[in-house]
């Protein structure tokens, strides 16, 4: 499970301080990585909010296992902690898709509320009767170090990209050129 990661575009109503609110689509990823700073051998469920629209847009939160069991027995979860991602995403998944539906409400939704003390993500189901909140998790807003930490690792990564496509061309290129020569060529032989 250590390494797993999952990650989905989610339509996501952000209301942040001083800022109007707005809907976007944002990347959240989440993975379970193994707790470095803990002696034992402790799981850490890392998830993270991102959108390539606002390179600033930086929320984040890790839950332990033992915290994971506090949030499961707060909030009535029925899932464990190895199960919990895969079950996150399908509750992300509903929304997504609930977005495309042409519905005056959509079915499920997921907002994220940041104010000065805290920033929640609630995933919310719409019924004839009320607004049900299936989850709501606490995140943290990036920090300049984390923000930096991001954009530093994307930039390596579009880096990496831009280096493989370059390969890509070259080698389309050389192709190109080489099928090029041989039509040439035939058609040289054949006027002669």
């Amino acid at each position: 499970m250590v390494g797993q990661s999952f990650g989905l575009l989610v339509p996501l109503r952000i209301r942040e301080a001083g800022r109007e609110e707005r809907t976007s689509p944002v990347l959240v990823n989440v993975s379970i990585e193994a707790d470095s700073h803990a002696t034992s051998r402790q799981q850490l469920m890392c998830f993270q909010l991102t959108d390539e629209s606002d390179p600033f847009f930086l929320y984040s939160l890790r839950i332990t296992e033992e915290e994971f069991q506090a949030v499961k027995a707060e909030q009535s979860i029925l899932v464990d902690f190895a199960e919990f991602p895969s079950k996150f995403i399908e509750l992300l998944e509903g929304c997504a898709s609930a977005a495309g539906e042409s519905q005056e409400a959509p079915k499920f939704s997921a907002s994220l509320t940041a104010s000065a003390g805290a920033t929640h993500l609630a995933i919310v189901e719409t019924n004839q009767f009320k607004h049900l909140t299936h989850l709501r998790l606490e995140f943290r807003g990036g920090t300049d170090s984390a923000i930096k930490q991001y954009l530093a690792k994307e930039l390596a990564r579009a880096k990496a990209e831009r280096e493989r496509y370059r390969g890509q061309l070259d080698e389309q290129v050389r192709a190109h050129a080489a099928y090029r020569e041989e039509t040439s060529a035939a058609l040289a032989s054949g006027r002669a």
